[in-house]
């Protein structure tokens, strides 16, 4: 047995450590009340919980250079808001935050360089952070970004590894407001992230909003990814580009882009065109997206590449509102363009390749009626066919789908066929109709348009459409425009 001492000794070492608080009084790089200091201090006090505020004399902003990493950010909180004359953003589709507190990374310019290295569940908060490679990297689960700015950096937030970090909210409060060169957030191995309610190169930056490599069950919800030139790469430009995301473990709970404004500005109308394709997919799987507003890009709406492993769960594309972008729709990439149906649904690719629905007859009065059409594919598979509305045609004559305006479900028959007919109410009379096939395989391309008076074999195009294409014929000369 250990003597009493003994046993009291260890009784005083397991008690928890209580989260202290320590104040930043200096903008210097280091020492006593600097920022370098605070972290410092906190990894000394051992533990979890503690808090780092700020109170530097003067109004500020007060800027704190970087000449060299600064300790690693554990399970703390560093809160920019507590500096005196701060203020979290309170408009509900804009950034009106005053932030006090600047990281600045230019002092070790030229070179990559990392502002703020989070190897806890910190919270991190209120800062405006600029000029590094990646401005915070985070590599550890349950870490939290909100209320901040970054600008001008490479990377605003990097993601590599851990489980269920967030960055930004469902709050005003909560939102970043992020503007960078190469790429807004990368998410690289990361499982169930959540990038959530953020304003993402909305005023043309140069950069890929939300980059995902690898990884699974990640969310990204009610953004705005908007502006994006793709700097000096022009394969680069694009809102979100997913690769190689869900493949790990197809039985994962799906992740889901939800809820986006991508191409247009935080109002959801005004055009501010990423410089590619809303959207990329590439080589992932059991990916949900649902409820976007994807306009004025100008590549595609929305691109699926890669083959989808026989039964494997590919991309559903449900319940958005894709239109005026310069590229198709939706593009499965499986050729040129918008692919032509197959017998039997039998080819591979992108989605399987799933076939699109053929729009038949429209009968239509003031207050709704009824679309008929038919769809071919696989025997005895289950089908969710979408119904879209569109004041005018593509230019590839499919698609796209500017309102959402009903849904139906239907199965194949054993040849391969389902006949439908989808109730519509209000008033769709004068506008052209498209429609979509979704199946445990993924999302079709958007059907052929069927306009007031039959299939549309002459389309239109849009004001905006038709400038975007002059604008890029012009760029290019004589190089034959992909997607159209």
């Amino acid at each position: 047995m250990f003597p009493m001492r003994g046993a009291l000794l260890l009784a005083f070492l397991a008690l928890p450590v209580e989260a202290a608080t320590f104040t930043v009084t200096s903008a210097a790089y280091q020492g006593p009340g600097t920022l370098r200091q605070a972290l410092l201090d906190a990894q000394t006090a051992g533990g979890g919980g503690h808090r780092i505020e700020f109170a530097i004399p003067g109004t500020g902003p007060h800027v704190i250079p970087m000449d060299l990493p600064f300790p690693p950010v554990g399970d703390f909180e560093i809160d920019g808001y507590s500096q005196p004359g701060s203020r979290p953003n309170t408009a509900l589709t804009g950034f009106n935050a005053d932030l006090r507190i600047v990281l600045d990374g230019s002092p070790s310019l030229p070179g990559p360089n990392t502002g703020l290295e989070v190897v806890g569940a910190a919270t991190i908060r209120g800062l405006a952070l600029r000029w590094f490679g990646a401005a915070i990297q985070i590599s550890a689960s349950q870490a939290t970004i909100t209320g901040c700015v970054f600008d001008l950096n490479d990377v605003g937030v990097a993601v590599v590894g851990g489980e269920g970090s967030r960055i930004g909210g469902p709050t005003p409060g909560e939102r970043n407001r992020i503007l960078n060169t190469s790429a807004g957030v990368t998410l690289e191995a990361a499982l169930s992230p959540i990038v959530e309610g953020n304003l993402i190169g909305s005023e043309a930056g140069f950069s890929r909003p939300i980059w995902a490599l690898g990884g699974r069950s990640i969310v990204v919800r009610d953004n705005v990814l908007s502006g994006n030139a793709g700097g000096s790469n022009p394969l680069w430009g694009e809102g979100i580009l997913f690769q190689a995301v869900g493949i790990s473990d197809p039985n994962a709970a799906p992740s889901v882009i939800e809820g986006n404004r991508i191409g247009v500005g935080s109002d959801g109308v005004t055009p501010v065109p990423n410089a590619r394709d809303g959207i990329h997919l590439d080589g992932s799987e059991n990916v949900e997206v649902r409820g976007n507003v994807i306009r004025f890009n100008e590549g595609n709406g929305i691109r699926v590449t890669g083959n989808l492993p026989p039964g494997r769960r590919g991309i559903s594309i449900l319940g958005n509102s894709i239109a005026d972008n310069l590229g198709i729709g939706i593009d499965l990439e499986g050729a040129l363009g918008v692919d032509a149906n197959d017998d039997g649904d039998l080819d591979d690719g992108p989605n399987g390749l799933q076939n699109f629905p053929v729009l038949l007859a429209r009968n239509l009065t003031a207050t709704g009626g009824s679309v008929r059409g038919i769809v071919r594919g696989l025997p005895g598979v289950p089908l969710q066919i979408e119904l879209f509305a569109s004041d005018a045609c593509s230019l590839a004559g499919h698609g796209e789908g500017q309102d959402w305006i009903a849904a139906t479900s239907v199965s194949t028959d054993a040849g391969g066929l389902a006949e439908f007919e989808i109730p519509v109410t209000g008033d769709s009379r004068g506008r052209v109709l498209t429609a979509t096939a979704t199946s445990e395989r993924g999302t079709s391309e958007f059907s052929a348009c069927l306009g007031p008076t039959g299939p549309l074999e002459v389309p239109t195009a849009s004001t905006w459409g038709l400038a975007l294409l002059a604008t890029l014929l012009l760029g290019l000369g004589l190089g034959r425009l992909r997607s159209v």
